[in-house]
């Protein structure tokens, strides 16, 4: 009797285990069949303070996107970007410690959505794939 119930308790924990890293693993990366925003994108911001040329280059690597994004003021780096809801929030920072996000949702080519770079500019982006 008592081995039937180790071998009952050993196999729960087995499933208990693959359980917990199959929910952490879904968690960490985008679905499988989510497009992937790696690569670069081109386009412009427009802000309540006007609008912005911008240049956006993006990796993405088990799941958490990374990258740059040139403008006329400089460039911006990209870390930590994360996928969850059907949406993209790509952190970004200046050189000088100015933090903001983007949130973005990817559509066949175009890449768009929030720009929220508080207090400075607050509005939306639009970016195209470069080909």
């Amino acid at each position: 009797m008592r081995k039937g119930l180790a071998t009952v308790m050993a196999v729960a924990l087995v499933c208990s285990a693959a359980q917990i890293r199959a929910v952490s693993t879904a968690q960490q990366a985008p679905p499988s069949d989510t497009p992937s925003i790696a690569g670069s994108w081109i386009g412009k911001v427009t802000a309540d303070v006007g609008q912005m040329e911008i240049s956006v280059t993006l990796t993405v690597k088990d799941g958490v996107a990374s990258g740059s994004i040139e403008t006329f003021h400089g460039e911006m780096t990209i870390a930590k970007g994360a996928f969850k809801d059907g949406k993209w929030t790509l952190p970004f920072s200046t050189p000088d410690g100015g933090t903001g996000k983007m949130i973005a949702v990817l559509k066949g080519d175009t890449l768009s959505g929030d720009w929220d770079f508080s207090p400075n500019a607050v509005g939306t982006f639009a970016l195209n794939r470069r080909k």
